[in-house]
């Protein structure tokens, strides 16, 4: 997006949100930084400014809208994951073939994607300003729930990562859980200062769940007790 298009939205913005100016360099910049060529045209981007800035009270519906919407999204998506996860992450036997595939769907992928499409992000990028982690550390003690909420919203989307991407993440994710998930030290073999055997013969720590930082310094006595309820 040119210089002279982001200046123009700003402009035709100014006029009508006079108070709002600070608000509106941010949100039009936002904007700006992940419009692009398939988004719309330069006066495509001015005209999406000007419907779609809000301020005052509508500002307010706009936030509650998108609590509400995101919240619903978000928890389904979460819902679906646990369910078709359910072999894959609990001890329910043996893995078929066909669950590590299905571990590898995640309905987050196009998420992201979907929202810029529809430009529904956009409207969170004008909207909302996105805060940095030096900002919200200096302010945040300050902060109202709602003030924090807002901020959430404007970090939503720091990205535009096409679902493709998001997708070799997933099966990446999947790939190391289904590595860690069947990984099970044999704590039989572990020995004390007198190279005696710590734990009876036979007894398996199972990683599933751990850190690899616990994995690996088992011997510690508070790893240890951290990783009991994975004993068998």
């Amino acid at each position: 997006m040119t210089e002279r298009i982001i200046n123009e939205a700003i402009n035709s913005l100014r006029k009508k949100f006079p108070q709002e100016i600070s608000r509106i360099r941010t949100g039009v910049k936002q904007t700006a930084c992940f419009w692009r060529k398939e988004d719309g045209s330069g006066r495509d981007f001015i005209n999406f400014c000007q419907n779609y800035f809000f301020s005052g009270k509508e500002l307010d519906a706009v936030f509650e809208r998108f609590e509400n919407k995101f919240e619903a999204i978000k928890g389904h998506f979460i819902a679906l994951m646990l369910k078709i996860r359910k072999e894959f992450d609990e001890d329910t036997g043996n893995l078929h073939p066909v669950d590590p595939l299905f571990a590898s769907y995640s309905p987050f992928v196009h998420f992201s994607e979907d929202m810029f499409k529809t430009k529904l992000a956009f409207i969170v990028l004008l909207n909302f300003k996105q805060k940095n982690l030096e900002e919200c550390f200096r302010n945040g003690s300050k902060w109202t729930r709602k003030e924090w909420a807002k901020t959430r919203l404007g970090q939503s989307f720091p990205s535009r990562v096409p679902s493709q991407v998001y997708q070799e993440i997933s099966n990446a994710s999947r790939k190391a859980e289904e590595y860690i998930s069947s990984y099970q030290i044999d704590m039989g073999q572990i020995v004390g200062d007198d190279s005696k055997p710590l734990f009876r013969k036979g007894l398996k720590l199972i990683s599933h769940w751990l850190s690899l930082i616990h994995i690996s310094e088992p011997t510690r006595p508070l790893y240890i007790s951290y990783a009991v309820f994975c004993l068998k």
